[in-house]
């Protein structure tokens, strides 16, 4: 072997080392990423329950105020009856 293929056969050895040692430390990389990716989804699902509690008692309360109104119509309806049936005449 000359020179030549001897310093080509080191730098192949090298590079490939090198490569090796990326590789090893991107896939440690997309492990980290992926944990924290799942955190990510954690802290999203949370929201998310969270909003839909919001938005649940939200409805709640709504319909809770939709009762109220109701009930006063319904009052009100009775008042208005209970008055047009004192202002007839009575039959005595």
């Amino acid at each position: 072997m000359d020179t030549t293929e001897i310093l080509l056969a080191v730098i192949l050895s090298v590079v490939i080392v090198f490569m090796t040692v990326t590789g090893f430390y991107f896939v440690k990389l997309l492990q980290e990423v992926n944990k924290l990716v799942k955190k990510a989804h954690g802290v999203v699902e949370g929201f998310e329950r969270m909003g839909a509690g919001i938005q649940n008692g939200f409805g709640e309360m709504t319909g809770f105020v939709g009762g109220i109104k109701s009930v006063f119509k319904i009052l009100e309806i009775f008042k208005k009856r209970n008055n047009s049936k004192s202002d007839e005449p009575s039959e005595s």
